[in-house]
């Protein structure tokens, strides 16, 4: 049985345009057995530390070992299976879903879908950084190293690159706190910036396109919303969040998440950290 303590903790205020929040993530689990984490596909952008044992991933049916300091792109094309050690101890800066591009100026169009070193991107410093993580007992600490590390490149980040991407954050807050459905139209009016234009921020910022990132986020709120109901109807869910109709619905979390709808809640919330 897998014990797993998740604890989410807010930055600096400084930080608060770009990072969403830190993820404290510790606990046990037996190997023999076990069952992974399920995730599928998910727009959030973010870094993981694995302190404690190291992690696989399964992904297109291939299993690799995770890097000890791991950079995430918006993963908007498959689900992937995460596996922990015996003891897991895992820290993760969740960035807000420009604030990646807009605090260190990096496009995120070749890490769409993909894992890769943090080092490899953002070069030594993130070596030295989980080795001040892995060496601290306390979670507070990791914190404030983390803070000072964030603040330092968003004391040096381009106030006109940062501010000229403000709409598009925008944009996609007004979507996830607006009626539904949500389409790009509604992400372009609210931008208050050309459809081209737009688009073409959009896919710098995240690393997918506006429509694809739509897709994710739909399967997404469907399943957060049939955890909240339970005896909604799949049909109802599927008219809630805008889908044609249920077999629409379905299609989509086979393309998206791997499996029926149902199949794919029963697995996510076996294996939910949130």
């Amino acid at each position: 049985m897998r014990e797993l303590g998740v604890h989410c903790y807010m930055p600096n205020a400084e930080l608060l345009p770009f990072v969403d929040h830190y993820r404290f993530r510790v606990g046990q689990t037996p190997l023999s057995g076990s069952s992974p984490l399920i995730f599928p596909a998910r727009t959030s952008q973010f870094i993981e530390f694995y302190l404690g044992d190291r992690i696989q991933v399964k992904q297109d049916g291939k299993m690799e070992t995770v890097p000890k300091a791991v950079l995430v792109g918006t993963q908007a094309v498959k689900r992937l299976e995460l596996f922990i050690g015996t003891v897991s101890r895992t820290f993760t800066i969740m960035f807000r879903p420009t604030g990646f591009y807009r605090l260190f100026g990096v496009p995120l169009t070749e890490l769409a879908g993909k894992g890769v070193p943090s080092e490899d991107v953002l070069g030594a410093s993130m070596i030295e950084l989980y080795e001040r993580f892995a060496d601290c007992q306390q979670v507070a600490d990791i914190i404030q190293i983390a803070n000072c590390f964030l603040q330092r490149y968003a004391s040096k980040t381009s106030r006109t690159l940062s501010d000229r991407y403000v709409p598009i954050e925008q944009s996609l807050s007004s979507a996830m706190t607006g009626p539904r459905p949500f389409s790009v139209d509604h992400l372009v009016s609210a931008s208050m910036v050309s459809q081209r234009q737009f688009e073409r921020m959009f896919v710098q910022a995240t690393g997918v396109g506006p429509k694809r990132y739509l897709r994710v986020m739909r399967l997404n709120e469907a399943l957060a919303i049939k955890r909240r109901s339970p005896d909604l109807s799949w049909g109802a869910v599927a008219l809630d969040c805008g889908y044609f109709d249920q077999m629409h619905l379905v299609h989509e979390f086979r393309a998206l998440g791997g499996e029926t709808p149902s199949a794919l809640l029963a697995s996510t919330s076996a294996s939910r950290e949130e």
